[in-house]
């Protein structure tokens, strides 16, 4: 089982590589063989990385939060998962570029130094437990995803679930200047390759 995890660890990053790139094609271009790759291969890399997840939790009998590093994964599990829903729900890709940037930096973090613990919480074996914490990155998640795509009833929702789930409220606004940043960016960008594509054809 190790040498899978192994080749599970390599192989993500290279995944979410490809998908950044693919949605930077998305993105900047316009590109059609993006445009019917990029939702392809971002389903796979989140069942993939889904059964990644799950491995690693039954080898290593904990539910894999006990370090950084693991957390980084989740992390990067969730908010693609979320992405992929959202993308799947709304029909817009252009924000992608920007989301799986961010998730392609967490879980190249994760792979480079993610290590089994020696030593855990046995809370992190309670199926309650781990339904609570991952329910709780789902919202975190689904705030940040939902703030880069400007959906303001979807931020009162994902609010409320993190303010069900303890979070503070100081927290779930730093979550959400960060992510209304990012849209802020993603925004300017897009207006700048219209208006470009608009004066060439202009011309």
């Amino acid at each position: 089982m190790p040498g899978i995890l192994n080749a599970f660890n390599s192989i993500l990053p290279t995944l979410y590589a490809l998908l950044w790139a693919d949605y930077a094609l998305l993105f900047f271009r316009n590109d059609p063989f993006a445009e019917k790759t990029a939702p392809l291969l971002l389903r796979i890399t989140v069942v993939l990385h889904g059964l990644f997840l799950a491995l690693w939790t039954v080898s290593y009998h904990h539910f894999p939060i006990a370090s950084v590093f693991e957390a980084n994964s989740v992390l990067a599990f969730s908010v693609a998962t979320l992405y992929l829903l959202s993308e799947a729900r709304i029909g817009v890709r252009t924000t992608g570029f920007f989301i799986l940037g961010i998730v392609f930096a967490f879980q190249l973090v994760s792979s480079a130094f993610v290590e089994p613990p020696e030593t855990f919480s046995t809370l992190l074996w309670e199926p309650a437990f781990m339904l609570h914490v991952f329910s709780a990155l789902l919202g975190y998640s689904g705030l940040a995803v939902s703030a880069v795509n400007g959906c303001g009833m979807c931020l009162e929702s994902h609010e409320q679930v993190l303010r069900d789930h303890g979070v503070s409220r100081e927290a779930i606004q730093a979550a959400a200047r960060i992510a209304a940043v990012v849209h802020a960016v993603a925004v300017t960008l897009e207006a700048e390759n219209t208006a470009t594509a608009e004066l060439a054809a202009a011309a």
